[in-house]
């Protein structure tokens, strides 16, 4: 178990069978598509389950179930990991796809978009808000993670690609999925400044170590150590020190 800044992620990898974790590699990650459970009131840990138990089909059951989700959002907004995100899960595959898949995912949808199922407490299927606010996190953090920015092409409904119901409030209602959508554009956009800003103070703080310890072997610096403490001060020591280094070098 591992806690994001906002979320609890759990991982409960699906037993590798035939059914719902074949052990297949993605060809590569297009997207994130979302789905309903359609069960209300069932758990993360419930469904996840459901998954894991479709290894025991036997002959008698004639119409065998193939079934899975990388992942699936619970109602207390915890993220229950089933399948690794280089494995196929079975959870947007049909006989038919809407056009745009086709020319987006290679007319194979299981192999190119990471699959969320997300519980739901009734047949509505609105998500809670602690549910929700996990949905827009969670598929914000993915999509960094991919190399992708968030758009229809990345965030996909089980819709989007066969025409299923799915998820059922958020086909029925198109305008909250263009909120859920900008939602999470939202919120990837603060997360993608932060990280642009952590990674400008690390620059800094390299550029400022670079000049003190240049400084300190021409012999213009003492206590070298004392120096480099305040690269991390508000007042952008580290560009004194780099302009320090810089006059003496054209001094010489």
């Amino acid at each position: 178990m591992t806690m994001s800044n906002t979320y609890e992620v759990i991982e409960k990898l699906l037993d590798k069978n035939m059914y719902s974790r074949p052990g297949s590699k993605m060809k590569g990650k297009r997207g994130v598509c979302l789905h309903w459970v359609a069960n209300p009131l069932s758990t993360a840990i419930g469904n996840r389950n459901y998954f894991n138990n479709l290894k025991n089909q036997g002959p008698e059951v004639h119409r065998k179930r193939y079934a899975s989700s990388h992942e699936i959002i619970g109602l207390d907004g915890e993220v229950v990991v089933c399948v690794p995100k280089d494995e196929v899960a079975f959870h947007a595959g049909a006989k038919g796809y809407k056009s745009r898949v086709h020319r987006l995912l290679s007319s194979s949808p299981n192999r190119y978009l990471y699959g969320i199922e997300v519980c739901h407490p009734d047949w509505y299927g609105k998500f809670l808000p602690t549910t929700y606010k996990t949905v827009i996190q969670r598929v914000a953090d993915l999509l960094i993670e991919f190399g992708l920015t968030p758009s229809k092409d990345t965030i996909w409904r089980h819709y989007d690609v066969t025409g299923k119901d799915c998820p059922k409030y958020y086909v029925q209602n198109p305008k909250a999925w263009d909120q859920l959508i900008n939602d999470i554009t939202y919120v990837y956009n603060q997360k993608t400044e932060v990280e642009q800003v952590s990674e400008l103070l690390e620059w800094q703080k390299e550029m400022g170590e670079k000049s003190i310890e240049y400084l300190e072997k021409e012999g213009l610096l003492n206590n070298p150590e004392k120096w480099s403490q305040t690269l991390g001060e508000n007042v952008p020591q580290w560009l004194f020190w780099s302009l320090l280094e810089r006059m003496d070098r054209r001094l010489k």
